[in-house]
């Protein structure tokens, strides 16, 4: 977990006034915990034990309830009956389901995006490559996985479509795991990257076709990954 958040939750955690309140707190521990799922440190199935958590990020079982309640609505916990609540393990189904979904927002948000791009997003799109490329040099697969999602929410937030980028924040988290797992091939990413911005200025065709191919790839992957792990 990063020093910054370990500072503010031990701040929120003993009750210094900084400007943190109870709402704070539990949006705190979410992003904490989000983080140690998306990155392994809690792993796929694991029980989220709400003693140790709540030790570990010093706050009391209400901040840590809520927290768990919005890991359970971005589809990375799973509350289980008389059990507990469990980090997600996702299925080759949910892959399935997960990338279908993504390549037909993605079309509709490319032909949007891209049929007239700005010059900021065109701009956005180069910066992004290469800060994935400098991470890529310093082996930081964290923010190679943290570009890859920001370099396609540029584009859906170029679509200016309400309801699509609404459906793509919805797959933001489940992806950012998705991504997370396939970060192991960043040379990789960062390169397909490339040639999509690349492409992002050739016209609408031209990325449609890498982001296909892009996004095929990227399911093939995952879903390795996935039952390997099974």
């Amino acid at each position: 977990m990063a020093s910054v958040t370990g500072e503010r939750l031990r701040h929120a955690g003993n009750g210094d006034s900084i400007g943190i309140d109870v709402r704070d707190r539990w949006e705190v521990v979410r992003d904490g915990m989000r983080e140690m799922i998306v990155y392994g440190e809690l792993l796929p199935g694991q029980r989220l034990n709400e003693v140790d958590l709540a030790r570990t990020f010093e706050v009391s079982r209400g901040p840590l309830r809520e927290a768990l309640r919005a890991l359970e609505t971005e589809g990375l916990a799973v509350r289980v009956p008389r059990r507990g609540t469990f980090v997600v393990q996702m299925s080759a189904t949910d892959v399935d389901e997960i990338y279908s979904l993504r390549a037909a927002l993605e079309e509709l948000a490319v032909r949007r995006a891209l049929e007239s791009p700005s010059p900021q997003l065109l701009a956005r799109l180069d910066a992004l490559v290469d800060e994935m490329r400098e991470a890529t040099a310093v082996s930081d697969w964290r923010r190679v996985t943290e570009c890859d999602i920001e370099f396609h929410t540029a584009v859906y937030e170029a679509a200016a479509h309400a309801r699509v980028l609404s459906a793509w924040n919805s797959l933001r988290e489940p992806m950012r795991v998705l991504v997370g797992m396939t970060s192991e091939i960043p040379e990789q990413t960062w390169r397909d990257h490339a040639l999509l911005a690349k492409a992002a200025r050739q016209g609408v065709e031209e990325y449609l076709a890498a982001a296909r191919e892009h996004i095929e790839q990227a399911h093939l992957d995952a879903l390795d990954i996935v039952r390997k792990r099974q």
